[in-house]
């Protein structure tokens, strides 16, 4: 269990990479520290993430002020790194702060052309549900955005959600967000871009093959609490695959059971600190 401990973590800010771990058994402290907390849910409002850098070269300092440059950001332990967040900085601040260099960057989810693109586009009665999230698909992969999921709800036809045409049929015009959200909330789903890519969910519905297992055994800090209608709250060691939309199962004295994940909140220092993820769930069943 040791190597929990040995942090690692890689910083990619259109195309400037920057790198920091700390392995106690080698002894190689970081160059850099680092820290992050990232915020991610299933709500349709882009997740944000917020990275400061200390002592960070000039030169990089300054590319960190370019806005709507791709941020990667992976961080996990020695040996096993994964990505946590995928956006597009938005907002980069440089500070001398006594003798030194704290550079703070604010990044937003990906998606921002598809917010900002407008459609108009009429169908005929009966409109077809399948047609229509072909069309919005279409709209989505021109302005960049990776469609993620949507391709099987095309598929469906909306037959799942109990809805397959529109009657009257159906225009759409305006603002491309405003109408996806429109014609998918119709059809008994919400939506979420997830790490640049679409996440389109039914109410029970949940990613991955299997849950994830949170346990004493697997990393869970502390024990879960309950909260509203059935709802938990738990915290574990730092898991990139603990994302909004995926299903748990938690088992502590107090909570067992399937959960979805509604709010992840990923918290790190290469230096010391928490280096975790804080759980929202909602029960699925």
């Amino acid at each position: 269990m040791a190597e929990l401990f040995n942090r690692e973590i890689t910083l990619n800010v259109g195309g400037t990479v920057i790198r920091s771990r700390f392995d106690e058994r080698d002894r190689v402290l970081p160059t850099l520290r680092v820290g992050f907390k990232i915020e991610k849910t299933l709500k349709k409002e882009p997740n944000k993430a917020e990275i400061t850098i200390t002592n960070l070269k000039e030169s990089n300092r300054t590319k960190l002020q370019e806005k709507e440059v791709p941020t990667i950001l992976e961080a996990g332990y020695v040996g096993s790194v994964s990505q946590i967040f995928k956006g597009n900085l938005e907002f980069g601040q440089n500070r001398l702060m006594g003798r030194d260099w704290v550079s703070k960057v604010t990044t937003k989810d990906g998606g921002t052309a598809f917010r900002t693109a407008r459609i108009n586009k009429s169908f005929r009665k009966p409109a077809n549900a399948k047609a229509i999230l072909s069309f919005l698909g279409d709209t989505m992969k021109a302005a960049g955005l990776d469609l993620g999921n949507l391709q099987e709800k095309i598929q469906e036809g909306g037959v799942r959600a109990g809805l397959s045409e529109w009657g009257n049929g159906l225009v759409l015009s305006g603002r491309a967000e405003q109408q996806f959200d429109k014609v998918v909330r119709s059809l008994g789903y919400s939506w979420s871009i997830q790490d640049g890519a679409l996440q389109v969910l039914g109410g029970n519905e949940s990613v991955g093959t299997n849950a994830a297992l949170i346990s004493a055994a697997t990393g869970m800090i502390g024990a879960p609490e309950p909260g509203e209608k059935g709802s938990v709250k738990a915290k574990a060691l730092l898991q990139a695959d603990l994302i909004p939309g995926r299903a748990i199962q938690v088992q502590s004295k107090n909570i067992n059971g399937f959960f979805r994940i509604s709010k992840a909140i990923y918290t790190g220092d290469t230096w010391g600190g928490d280096w975790s993820v804080d759980m929202e769930g909602t029960p699925l069943g």
